[in-house]
């Protein structure tokens, strides 16, 4: 049953309007100003709230004024007046009020206004489930692995060396160690990448589209550069023209998505073949591509990837894909960009990353 909270001061009205209600079976919560309506708004936490505008100590507009400050707080907000002044509706309009209905008015009509909200309400809801749901599926497809590999490894060296630890000098039990610091290494990244998926969840949709990284063309050389001496192959980096300029993105989110395409580009290629990083402008995109000459996946591969669809994960995770492809498209989809993958003749993968401009 779906609660909606009535904010009005006359006692006639508010009983009348709290009797319609409850007659198609919502539950009504109900307030006499804007003072306790807020109070309730944020204790009773109402799937809609329809509210008088001119009430004593608190009016509506100050009461949905409130109401908007508090954080991720979206609640379908009516009014109730008998002022039909346009700056009255603008006003109500401005602080994010949803509709007006006007007094007099038929109780049909104020049924009929709720129920919309409602509607949209539930459908924003169902897709936040169903992203909820997708991000589970993230997590559950293409992580496990590289959960279980250094976990698993970490278990059995330790109990290797705990039972056979007369047997070794300490030159050998320190490679011993030197194993387990790499495992534990690769267990801490995979957490991180994880921790930062949720992070990027909840990252406010707005607060992104008002960010820019500027002069991206420095971001770019700064981490191929990074990423192929850490690879030991500086020889095989080739830098194309990228035509700076500034994009709609977090500067360091920007860095960690580029981070995870070109840092696969050299994991699934070979020491001597060519990975190309360049950039190109249309009228409404920039896209930055990372082409690399590997022969160990497909674009199709990563395509089903990319869509949580299984196929031969062992191949991949062992050498972290899974989170760190999932941390990408996190980062991409919060700024309405995109990734594609398409198949280099005669062998590798081309990796779009694609911004609006």
């Amino acid at each position: 049953m779906e609660k909606i909270l009535l904010v009005e001061d006359e006692v006639i009205i508010r009983a009348s309007i709290a009797e319609i209600l409850r007659h198609y079976e919502y539950e009504v919560v109900v307030a006499e100003n804007g003072k306790q309506g807020l109070i309730k708004a944020l204790a009773e936490k109402p799937d809609l709230i329809v509210c008088d505008v001119m009430m004593p100590e608190m009016d509506g507009f100050e009461m949905l004024s409130e109401l908007r400050k508090q954080t991720g707080f979206d609640t379908p907000f009516i009014f109730l007046t008998a002022k039909v002044q346009s700056d009255d509706i603008r006003e109500g309009m401005n602080l994010g009020a949803d509709d007006y209905i006007f007094k007099p008015f038929k109780s049909a009509d104020l049924v009929k206004a709720i129920e919309t909200r409602l509607d949209k309400r539930r459908q924003v809801l169902v897709k936040i489930t169903e992203k909820t749901r997708e991000l589970e599926n993230v997590i559950r497809l293409m992580i496990g692995h590289e959960f279980n590999t250094p976990m698993n490894g970490i278990k059995a060296m330790s109990e290797f060396i705990h039972q056979n630890v007369e047997k070794y000098n300490d030159a050998e039990l320190l490679e011993f160690s030197n194993y387990l610091s790499v495992s534990a290494a690769r267990l801490q990244a995979t957490f991180e990448k994880v921790r930062k998926v949720f992070e990027i969840k909840e990252f406010d949709k707005q607060d992104a589209a008002d960010e820019k990284c500027p002069m991206v063309t420095n971001t770019i050389v700064q981490i191929t550069r990074s990423l192929a001496e850490k690879a030991g192959r500086l020889h095989d980096l080739v830098i194309g023209n990228l035509g700076d300029m500034d994009l709609p993105i977090k500067s360091n989110l920007l860095f960690t998505a580029l981070y995870e395409i070109i840092e696969n580009a050299f994991k699934f290629s070979k020491m001597g073949t060519e990975v190309l990083i360049e950039a190109h402008r249309s009228a409404n995109t920039y896209e930055i591509s990372v082409t690399d000459r590997g022969d160990t996946i497909t674009a199709e591969e990563l395509t089903s990837y990319k869509s949580f669809k299984q196929f031969d994960r062992s191949k991949y995770e062992q050498q972290g894909l899974g989170a760190g492809l999932a941390l990408t498209i996190s980062i991409l989809e919060k700024y309405d960009a995109t990734i594609s993958f398409t198949n280099n003749s005669p062998n590798g993968i081309k990796a779009g990353l694609i911004f609006k401009i």
